[in-house]
């Protein structure tokens, strides 16, 4: 009979596993209508801003992907630690954000061609605050992931009856990093809304010591985070800045098929990520058989 535990790791890993279907399935299904309305070129450019945008994404990460999962599972039962800790995460987040954007608006308003389109870029930048905000880590380290899969479903299918109404020519391709913002700012509301109602969760003003403290734990994972970015994501960016938007149009074409099979390993290892953490400080002697099965 399978246990409580294992049936929220089951269930947190299929709700994982739709959800990152659906966040590689769902540009598989819109990319042949993107390249023929927008182009190769527009296409590329899109990719391009988002591949610049990305680095500052990897920033208002920090570490706390990992760091904030496991610090809930671990204090589950304490609604007061909860809070805070995701008060701590929140405003972290926000910080990095301001930093990294008033990085990002000098880059952009320096270079000449990325000015030209500044339209696009800025709205990239839309793009990565509103990810930036889902607390996605919250409900994994709660190990409830159902509430975002349901929403994220939504929001896809919104994003995607967007894209065929709306981009119809060459013109509209702003609207594509502003529908995908749309759709993570709903996926957001929706989060928030269930933390408050499920959860009561109530915000607590950080002090500087948990902010300094949380910087402090992440900066190692960060900077794994960072260098990771480096070589999965500077290959896009680099053919932007060496090559034209058309080739790095046809590139991320059959980037975005490759990363759709990679992906497929993913959501088990965000199931199992709170479940162990949690495992390790509170039942400690079956850790080390669990983590000898999986590895074996």
């Amino acid at each position: 009979m399978i246990s409580v535990e294992n049936k929220k790791v089951i269930n947190n890993f299929l709700s994982l596993s739709i959800l990152q279907a659906l966040n590689y399935v769902l540009p598989l299904i819109t990319l042949p209508y993107l390249i023929q309305v927008l182009g190769v070129d527009k296409f590329g450019l899109v990719t391009f801003s988002a591949s610049l945008a990305l680095y500052f994404n990897v920033i208002a990460d920090y570490g706390y992907k990992l760091t904030a999962p496991r610090d809930i599972a671990q204090n589950r039962n304490c609604l007061d630690t909860i809070n805070e800790i995701v008060s701590v995460v929140l405003v972290s987040k926000l910080i990095l954000l301001v930093f990294g954007f008033i990085v990002y608006f000098i880059i952009v308003f320096s270079v000449e061609s990325f000015w030209i389109e500044s339209k696009i870029y800025m709205l990239s930048f839309l793009v990565v605050v509103s990810q930036s905000m889902i607390p996605v880590w919250f409900f994994q380290g709660m190990e409830d992931m159902k509430y975002v899969t349901v929403i994220n479903v939504i929001t896809k299918a919104i994003f995607l009856i967007l894209v065929f109404l709306f981009i119809k020519s060459e013109g509209d391709v702003y609207l594509l990093p502003l529908f995908t913002a749309v759709g993570f700012i709903l996926t957001s509301l929706f989060c928030f809304y269930k933390m408050k109602v499920k959860y009561k969760y109530i915000f607590i003003k950080p002090t500087l010591t948990g902010l300094k403290n949380s910087f402090t734990n992440g900066f190692h994972i960060f900077v794994g985070n960072a260098s990771t970015s480096l070589y999965t994501n500077t290959n896009i960016f680099l053919l932007g800045v060496l090559t034209t938007t058309s080739v790095v149009g046809y590139y991320s074409v059959a980037e975005k098929i490759v990363s759709a099979i990679a992906g497929l390993f993913i959501p088990l290892n965000q199931a199992l990520y709170p479940y162990l953490s949690k495992k390790y400080i509170f039942d400690n002697k079956s850790f080390s058989p669990i983590i000898y099965k999986l590895s074996s």
